[in-house]
């Protein structure tokens, strides 16, 4: 597998905070997918065992199959791909989780902080904040920049920026001025995220498009799953769909899933999506059981 480009174009380019992960697998993967089987070289078992962040998590996954539903579901990824293509997909998936996992928890604090900080400042309580010390702590979080609005030219001091920037605001007065450097951090913050998520449905894409036709079993198996999902579910399955059908039909208030008429990248991409919520279901439920009661 390639390495992560130090310079190149678009989206893709090394921004100030890193490379361009979700542009490089989403471009590795769609590579991988179209490339022809004899120009693959010859699989390495240590090739695709590290990523940016170190050894991919070899811990036992949860099994959040479910009850009764035998082998439905099983092989789906990979239709029509050869042993050796199908072993690097799988093992650059592994790697994509992995990094593209610590690359969402990364945006986590920038994110936090600066709700947190806007909260503050609208509720004027700005004095308040500086006084208890948390300022420093607020300030010292620097909102990663994002990889598809960066420009191209890598500043030394671009992280020192951030910091008088955002210690500006907390001593600032003037409102117009915090309100116009607040939205520039905002706005790079929603960029970055917004760019992450269009590369992540690109490479979900990729994927489903290999994925074997879903039997009429299978279908009539994720029809019930999907109508047992939580309400608040239902707003992401109404994503798929829609994301799955022409620009021109939308999918309007009410949505009746028929599995005959929807594509089968979309079946397969709402059957992970139930597997996701069931798992992070169960992972909730152990992470409860493990916790001490005080």
């Amino acid at each position: 597998m390639s390495e992560a480009p130090r310079n190149s174009s678009g989206a893709g380019e090394q921004s100030k905070a890193g490379p361009d992960l979700f542009s490089f697998y989403a471009r590795e993967i769609a590579d991988l997918l179209s490339q022809d089987e004899n120009a693959l070289p010859t699989p390495d078992a240590s090739e695709l065992s590290q990523g940016k962040y170190g050894m991919v998590n070899g811990k036992k996954a949860v099994d959040c199959s479910h009850n009764g539903a035998g082998s439905l579901f099983e092989n789906s990824i990979g239709d029509g791909l050869s042993d050796n293509k199908l072993g690097r997909l799988k093992g650059l998936l592994r790697l994509s989780v992995n990094d593209l996992s610590m690359e969402v928890d990364e945006m986590l604090d920038p994110v936090v902080s600066m709700c947190q900080l806007r909260y503050k400042l609208r509720s004027n309580s700005l004095l308040t904040l500086a006084s208890d010390g948390d300022a420093a702590q607020v300030a010292s979080k620097k909102p990663k920049m994002s990889s598809s609005c960066s420009s191209t030219s890598n500043t030394g001091n671009s992280g020192e920026e951030v910091e008088d920037d955002l210690e500006f605001l907390l001593k600032n007065d003037n409102q117009l001025l915090v309100e116009e450097t607040m939205k520039k951090y905002s706005d790079e913050l929603l960029s970055t995220l917004v760019h992450m998520e269009q590369k992540l449905e690109e490479t979900l894409d990729t994927i489903m498009s290999k994925c074997r036709p879903m039997t009429q079993t299978e279908k009539r198996r994720l029809q019930k799953l999907i109508q047992k999902l939580p309400e608040e579910n239902l707003v992401r399955v109404a994503e798929i769909i829609q994301h799955g059908r022409p620009a021109g039909n939308p999918c309007g208030e009410e949505i009746f899933v028929d599995m005959e008429k929807e594509e089968n990248a979309t079946l397969w991409r709402l059957y992970y999506y139930v597997e996701a919520v069931e798992k992070a279901k169960m992972l909730a439920q152990l992470q409860c059981s493990k916790t001490p009661e005080l």
